[in-house]
C-alpha cells in the first residue's frame, strides 16, 4: 500500500483497491438481498412452505444489516484530510494488527494492506507533524 501526504492539500492519499472491493461486495449484498425479496415473495404465496426460503429471507436481513453497517459506519475514500482524521485505531484480530482511521464523522477508513513497520511509521509521523501543526 502506498501512503502519501500531499502538502499542498494537506490531504492523506492511499493508494489500495479498496473502493473496488467495496464496491463488489456491496453488489454481492444487495444482489442477496434482491434474491431474499424474491424468495420472501415466493414463501408467503407459496402453500408448501419451503425451508430454502426462510433460510434466503434470514440472508436477506443479514446483508440489509451488514449493507446499512457498511454505509453509516466505512469509508474507502482514497483522499482525506488530515483536519478530518480523528485518531489512528490499532486492533487486534487472532494475533495480527489492523489499522484504520477514525475520521470526525464517526465513519472508518480500514488500512487492510498496511503492515510493514516501515509503513506504520511513515503514516504515524505523518499524522503526529499535522496534529503538532494544528496546536501551534
Amino acid at each position: 500500500m502506498k501512503i502519501r501526504y500531499d502538502k499542498t492539500e494537506n490531504l492523506l492519499v492511499i493508494n489500495d483497491n479498496l473502493g473496488s472491493q467495496n464496491f463488489i461486495i456491496s453488489t454481492m449484498l444487495i444482489l442477496t438481498l434482491i434474491n431474499a425479496v424474491i424468495n420472501l415473495f415466493l414463501v408467503l404465496n407459496d402453500a408448501q412452505k419451503s425451508m430454502f426460503g426462510y433460510i434466503y429471507v434470514l440472508l436477506g436481513v443479514f446483508s440489509a444489516v451488514v449493507l446499512i453497517y457498511r454505509y453509516v459506519k466505512k469509508t474507502s475514500k482514497n483522499r482525506i484530510g488530515l483536519n478530518n482524521i480523528k485518531s489512528l485505531q490499532v486492533k487486534d484480530l487472532f494475533g495480527r494488527n489492523r489499522y484504520s482511521l477514525m475520521l470526525d464523522n464517526g465513519k472508518s477508513r480500514d488500512l487492510p494492506e498496511l503492515r510493514s513497520e516501515e509503513d506504520i511509521d511513515d503514516l504515524k509521523n505523518v499524522l503526529q507533524r499535522s496534529t503538532l501543526k494544528e496546536e501551534v
